[in-house]
């Protein structure tokens, strides 16, 4: 009886060569290189399970919040990400927003300003409405936490808690850094 196990090798590497090339749980940090590319083009390398938009850097404190994308990207006062975001999404990517960085002015005074932090959040990124959505009609999958900047890490549980009360069945709105 006649085996295929010349077959059966090159059929596993080739299995392999695909998962590790086109997705897996790769996450990527995206808006702070001008030599990154597009969001778009990021999403068409499939190299990622996910993309982080980098950083709403300022915010807390009774300041406004910030985003920035420092690189000159599809910005807030532009729809350019709207596009490409959904792009993403359709492409099965999820598409976060990341709080925080290394350079930022970010902290949270108390419960009441976590509170205030995840109502901006969800009306602003997530599956909340707002008049002034910073990047339009696109709803973003949900929030990445990056706190490197030393400022303290109180009332972040209790956003963190706040922003799980508005996750629906498979939509959180939350996410661990990577």
């Amino acid at each position: 009886m006649a085996t295929n196990t010349p077959l059966f090798l090159p059929l596993v590497m080739v299995a392999l060569f695909l998962q590790t090339a086109y997705g897996g749980d790769l996450g990527v940090y995206w808006g702070q290189d001008s030599d990154e590319g597009t969001l778009s083009e990021a999403c068409a390398t499939r190299k990622y399970a996910s993309i982080n938009i980098a950083f709403l850097n300022q915010f807390g404190h009774g300041r406004k919040p910030e985003f920035n994308l420092t690189a000159g990207h599809c910005g807030p006062s532009s729809s350019g990400c709207q596009a490409a975001i959904r792009e993403c999404q359709s492409k099965g990517v999820k598409v976060f927003l990341s709080n925080g960085a290394t350079d930022g002015n970010y902290s949270l005074a108390s419960k009441d300003d976590a509170k205030n932090m995840a109502d901006y959040l969800w009306n602003s990124y997530l599956g909340g409405k707002s008049s002034s959505r910073p990047l339009r009609e696109a709803v973003l999958d949900g929030i990445d936490f990056t706190l490197e900047a030393g400022a303290p890490t109180d009332f972040y549980s209790d956003l963190a808690g706040f922003l799980s009360g508005y996750s629906t069945q498979g939509n959180k709105a939350i996410k661990t850094p990577c």
